[in-house]
């Protein structure tokens, strides 16, 4: 009887190093966010500039605690992502990499737009 030698991989998403990787580089983007908001933002009854576009210019104001919204929205694209790629990791390993990769790229994406609206706030 013949033995057949497999390359044990993880079981878990959460055991992949790579998948470790990718979250853990998406948790310090959105942690980054955070900490530029609370350096940048002072709480105030003014409103401030929360889009701005190069054809309108500044297109969409409102209260300050709306900036909040952007890390809010990557934290909840980072738990759905993460989720889904946990549960696709067992059937399609590719898939569960470009949905985790994809929760760190929209990480990034949203750290840039959240410097680009708060270096112009002067406090």
């Amino acid at each position: 009887m013949e033995k057949k030698f497999y390359y044990s991989s993880p079981k878990s998403l959460a055991q992949d190093w790579y998948a470790q990787l990718m979250l853990f580089l998406a948790i310090i983007a959105n942690l980054a966010m955070w900490i530029i908001i609370y350096q940048r933002i002072e709480p105030t009854r003014d409103l401030i500039a929360l889009h701005y576009t190069i054809y309108f210019g500044i297109n969409f104001i409102g209260e300050w605690y709306k900036i909040l919204y952007i890390p809010f929205l990557g934290i909840f694209i980072g738990c759905v992502n993460a989720l889904f790629g946990h549960f696709l990791y067992n059937k399609n390993k590719i898939g569960s990499y470009i949905l985790i990769t994809s929760a760190f790229v929209i990480q990034l994406i949203l750290l840039y737009s959240v410097h680009l609206v708060t270096s112009y706030i002067i406090s």
